[in-house]
């Protein structure tokens, strides 16, 4: 009986979500009672985005892009060019 009973709840679901929505002309959407909740996170992001371009400005003007893609053997000399001044 249990198994039956549920079968008959999920039909009556289905029945009840094929029902179309009637329109209302008088909702005004959820407006009551809405605030900006959001401004620590939004600073927070930009905080963190600014961050995120000082480590690039430092690594543009003090990196150098070949130490990632090239190895470096025991005498820290780059495989293919030779010593770094």
């Amino acid at each position: 009986m249990g198994k039956k009973e549920v079968k008959d709840n999920s039909v009556e679901l289905e029945k009840k979500s094929r029902t179309p929505l009637k329109y209302d002309p008088n909702f005004k959407g959820p407006i009551k009672n809405r605030s900006c909740t959001d401004i620590i996170c939004c600073l927070l992001f930009l905080i963190f985005i600014g961050g995120l371009v000082v480590v690039a400005i430092f690594a543009f003007k003090y990196g150098d892009p070949k130490l990632l893609l090239y190895p470096v053997n025991s005498n820290n000399e780059l495989c293919g060019y030779g010593k770094q001044m």
